[in-house]
């Protein structure tokens, strides 16, 4: 019994701390809108590995940017999506040529933009540091495209310098310009291997916008913003619709499958669909649809249709909304599943995500 009690103890104390951060957040953070200009400068991990010599042109790829410093204030775990353009594997002496087109930018809550930008290496001779503390390309304008071209040791290629005069380039400046080289000039050209994880720079030749809650950082000199600094809003807006497409959900941080059934908004609380989400984080549940109640982990936590109460433990406690039922699907607010797993739920604005940690 009493490690039941220090459980729920835990508990209760890891929701009340969550509750306090989301406060401060939110009287420390007002939604402003971001607008990265021309030039600025993100850098990005691919998400799986690429190659000369097995890609094909209309390959579709994806990259996560980078958190940190340099993010450009986007939400953690931003992606960008793109296609490859041309691949060429390496032959007769000549290296592999890789080509990206760089198509939208998808935020964590599943909203795309459309993306127009271009490759760019991160090194210093590329890349510099504006007023705002942001990357930015190093030269005003694009000047040839850039592209990765398999020359270097290991991997095949390290993003560097565009060498002018090269026997190589030479040869290959009739099928297309703007090689990225490697710096070694010596290394025997082989194919384009891009690890998963590989870092490289995606330069916008379009500005782009978005709104966030996180709050405005002095770059030079200061820390990366913490978890408080980008969190949530206990407000959200309501109007979503569970079809809406603009909610997600991360669990532990990953990307729940939500398919059709989307989080939606009700007075100010977000709800979302328990199958997928409960799924996800390995809890169990129940519904007993003739006496409307919703049980989960063991039956220790429940709610009923149309009630704000959940029952955790024995112990009672007010939620800002009650269970729901739409489309023959069973929505919880996302308090519910913190307390069924004995973890946090949050609401990030800025990416309209629900954040929920197990504390696994």
């Amino acid at each position: 019994m009493k490690i039941v009690d220090r459980a729920l103890s835990r508990a209760v104390a890891a929701l009340g701390a969550a509750a306090v951060l989301t406060q401060a957040s939110a009287a420390g953070a007002q939604a402003r809108r971001v607008s990265l200009p021309v030039g600025t400068v993100i850098p990005v991990r691919l998400d799986r590995p690429l190659s000369s010599r097995t890609a094909m042109a209309g390959d579709k790829f994806t990259a996560t940017v980078r958190a940190g410093r340099d993010d450009a204030d986007l939400p953690v775990g931003t992606r960008v999506e793109g296609v490859v353009r041309e691949a060429i594997p390496a032959a007769k002496g000549k290296p592999g040529v890789l080509d990206l087109d760089f198509r939208r930018i998808v935020f964590p809550g599943g909203h795309k933009a459309p993306l127009d930008a271009s490759l760019i290496s991160l090194d210093a001779k590329s890349v510099k540091r504006s007023e705002t503390g942001r990357l930015v390309a190093s030269t005003d304008k694009s000047k040839d495209r850039l592209k990765f071209i398999g020359i270097g040791a290991g991997a095949g290629l390290v993003i560097g310098s565009l060498l002018k005069g090269n026997a190589i380039q030479d040869t290959l400046m009739g099928a297309a310009a703007g090689y990225l080289y490697n710096e070694f000039k010596k290394d025997k050209p082989g194919d384009v291997n891009l690890k998963e994880g590989a870092e490289f720079g995606v330069r916008l030749e379009r500005s782009i916008g978005f709104t966030t809650n996180r709050a405005s950082r002095a770059y030079a000199g200061e820390p990366t913003a913490s978890a408080a600094d980008r969190s949530s809003d206990p407000n959200p807006r309501d109007g979503a619709t569970p079809d809406g497409g603009d909610i997600g959900v991360l669990v532990d941080d990953q990307d729940v499958a939500l398919g059709h059934t989307r989080p939606f908004v009700r007075d100010g609380s977000v709800l979302v669909p328990i199958e997928p989400v409960a799924r996800a984080a390995g809890l169990e549940f129940r519904y007993d649809a003739a006496n409307r109640i919703v049980s989960a982990g063991n039956g220790e936590t429940r709610m009923g249709i149309g009630s704000r109460i959940a029952v955790v433990r024995g112990v009672r406690k007010r939620l800002t909304a009650s269970p729901e039922i739409r489309d023959d699907k069973l929505y919880v607010p996302m308090q519910f599943i913190a307390l069924a797993i004995g973890g946090s739920a949050q609401w990030d604005e800025s990416s309209r995500t629900v954040v929920i940690s197990t504390g696994r």
